[in-house]
């Protein structure tokens, strides 16, 4: 009897030890689930995109007789430690080199002919494109790739094109840093101003040439005016910015580009590299204005960095407000009315490719 009595007691204490540890488990989630989100960031891979890009320029026949000289520069993907780009192939009749721009160092396809032309000018490049997100400030624990001190920080400093040093863009500047001295905290102060003072709006006159000024005094424009006025305001507080311009990809898995680009901006601090911002994308997208400081979604292609683009050979015009589409002079003058058609397709790959 003695012996029943202590097995039975045995045994409960073997089911209350199960009944602990299955208890246990959901506690364990629970508490997990309730720890804020943030926590949890550094956790998360960066989503990546690998697409088949085919560009088709075209200059209608009736454009390309009696010329005494025709100059193409077709820009090319430019890389950086989130984007990987090849071409596949390129067809022209037409020959060309591959050249970039002394001041930035962005890729292009030059084409020239100095003879009569009796065709259509029909050019086409196929690349193949790999773009990983940018998950800079979400997984700050882990080191910016993007880190490399500039080699001349007042290149970066001083405003290009139609950015602005401006008393107005100084003024705002100061009131916007004061009793900040954490340059990351400068920087997130002015994209708040930027975010609270623009609105994304491209009716009327002056818009999409990235005035820094006249974007500050009318307070809205689009993604050249929304970044214009936070590189100007960032340049004015001692922090160096810089321009991209690319163009936006659709989320579907192939189909025609919308003609159009889309630009965003870099900022530099030391100890922790450059730092993307996209402001027009915060603007339009509010819940995901915090994302957009500090990080940048897949779903873009960079094609150049730079504002007053010199282009090599340099071209007969002036230069280049920015660079996202081709270039072309006939006869030494520019000429823009050749076609532009861009499509895309996903790449579907086995693993994960390394950028």
């Amino acid at each position: 009897m003695k012996a029943v009595k202590q097995g039975f007691r045995m045994r409960i204490l073997r089911d209350q030890g199960k009944i602990q540890k299955i208890c246990v488990i959901p506690a364990v989630l629970m508490l997990f689930a309730a720890l804020p989100a943030e926590l949890f960031s550094n956790l998360r891979k960066p989503s990546q995109r690998t697409i088949e890009l085919t560009e088709r320029l075209v200059i209608a026949e009736s454009d390309t007789k009696s010329l005494h000289g025709l100059k193409i520069w077709i820009p090319l993907p430019k890389e950086d430690p989130y984007q990987r780009s090849k071409i596949m192939a390129i067809e022209s009749r037409i020959p060309h080199v591959m050249t970039q721009d002394p001041d930035f160092g962005n890729p292009m396809l030059y084409f020239e002919s100095k003879n009569d032309l009796n065709h259509d000018v029909v050019i086409e490049i196929k690349h193949r494109i790999v773009r990983k997100e940018q998950l800079v400030l979400e997984r700050s624990s882990e080191p910016n790739p993007n880190h490399v001190k500039p080699a001349s920080p007042a290149a970066y400093l001083s405003p290009r094109g139609l950015e602005s040093a401006d008393p107005a863009i100084r003024r705002i500047a100061s009131e916007l840093s004061a009793g900040i001295s954490d340059p990351l905290q400068k920087a997130r102060a002015i994209y708040r101003y930027v975010l609270d003072h623009m609105r994304y709006d491209k009716r009327g006159n002056g818009w999409g040439r990235g005035d820094a000024l006249h974007a500050c005094q009318v307070g809205k424009g689009n993604c050249t005016d929304f970044h214009a006025l936070f590189i100007s305001l960032a340049k004015a507080s001692g922090i160096p910015a810089r321009f991209f311009m690319g163009f936006p990809l659709p989320k579907g898995p192939s189909g025609e580009l919308p003609a159009g680009y889309h630009c965003w901006a870099e900022f530099y601090v030391a100890g922790r590299g450059w730092i993307p911002v996209d402001a027009s994308e915060g603007r339009k997208n509010k819940d995901k204005s915090g994302y957009f400081f500090g990080n940048l979604d897949p779903d873009r292609v960079l094609m150049s960095e730079g504002r007053g683009i010199r282009l090599s050979p340099q071209q007969a015009g002036p230069d280049l407000n920015y660079l996202s589409n081709p270039y072309v002079e006939i006869d030494g003058k520019p000429f823009d009315r050749y076609k532009l058609e861009r499509t895309y397709k996903n790449t579907d790959i086995k693993g994960e490719e390394k950028l």
